[in-house]
């Protein structure tokens, strides 16, 4: 039998916008390690943090 412990990353969040120019600037950070996980210009969500594995929120609901 396989226990599975949920951590605080299994809790899906909203990715913040960090504003570090001129690098970061408009990028989705992750909201756990502040890491640029998405691109404005490039549509891609992804479902996951790919740095530190935080759960990560996307729905519009969230947003309001």
């Amino acid at each position: 039998m396989e226990i599975q412990i949920k951590t605080g990353r299994d809790i899906p969040k909203r990715p913040v916008n960090i504003q570090k120019p001129p690098v970061w600037d408009g990028y989705a950070c992750c909201p756990n390690c502040e890491e640029p996980i998405a691109h404005p210009n490039i549509r891609v969500n992804p479902n996951y943090c790919q740095w530190c594995g935080q759960a990560l929120d996307w729905s519009k609901e969230a947003a309001e």
